[in-house]
């Protein structure tokens, strides 16, 4: 989904106060579920970081669970983005941000993470696996 409210995008949402030890929440970057081509049921959701970021052993235990209890077939990506805001830059294109990385279960089978060979954009695995409404 796109922002349709540029201004609320930028109010700082303040989870501090939420922190107990070293649990707090997360929040989901990108988040797709649907049909893929063949009709079967595909969860595409996403973590973006800066980078050179990593996503968190926490996170990244967290976002495995998510998908292993998704019925159909699941794909966590992490992704990364150049965009520094010390140089004024307010926007990332997501679409063409890379894919480091993405944890691929289908139905009845444990997932994986995958590293890919060549370089893989979030469009290239949006457009591979098509999610129909």
């Amino acid at each position: 989904m796109a922002i349709k409210n540029w201004k609320e995008r930028e109010l700082f949402m303040d989870f501090s106060s939420m922190y107990d030890n070293n649990n707090h929440p997360s929040d989901i970057d990108l988040f797709y579920i649907g049909k893929d081509k063949a009709g079967r049921d595909v969860l595409i959701v996403g973590e973006i970081k800066y980078n050179g970021n990593l996503i968190k052993k926490g996170q990244r235990h967290l976002l495995e669970h998510f998908a292993e209890q998704y019925k159909g077939t699941a794909i966590i990506l992490y992704i990364t983005h150049n965009a520094d805001v010390h140089r004024g830059e307010t926007r990332v294109d997501v679409a063409q941000c890379r894919v480091e990385e993405y944890y691929y279960k289908v139905e009845g089978k444990r997932g994986r993470w995958v590293y890919p060979k060549e370089p893989l954009t979030v469009r290239d695995v949006i457009d591979t696996y098509r999610v129909e409404r």
